[in-house]
């Protein structure tokens, strides 16, 4: 998952995705019990961890389930070859609903206009 391009809007994509960056996805709750205990030998005890099907295909997203705004938006300047990965991010992180705006009123105004 990169930004397009050393796109200047980087630190926004990074503030949208944030809480994604340092997930791990893992296919099944057993696997997420694995990581767990993992994690605990080597005394790293708290990290997200998200549950998803790898086998799922890419997902669509219809135009009229994007935002109606001239806004671009956190997912059309992430590139991720990785299906699973793509997936994520829509399905938890909603990249695909966070806008970008220039400054704190103007998002203000996208937000509540």
């Amino acid at each position: 998952m990169t930004p397009v391009n050393g796109d200047t809007r980087a630190p926004a994509i990074e503030q949208a995705i944030r809480m994604l960056l340092n997930t791990f996805i893992v296919t099944n709750s057993q696997d997420a019990s694995a990581l767990r205990k993992c994690a605990m030998e080597a005394r790293y005890n708290y990290f997200p961890i998200v549950i998803h099907r790898f086998s799922r295909p890419r997902l669509i997203i219809p135009d009229h389930s994007l935002p109606q705004t001239n806004y671009t938006t956190a997912q059309s300047l992430l590139h991720s070859d990785n299906p699973t990965i793509f997936n994520v991010l829509v399905d938890v992180g909603r990249a695909e609903r966070q806008v970008l705006v220039e400054d704190y009123n103007r998002g203000r105004a996208v937000a509540f206009d």
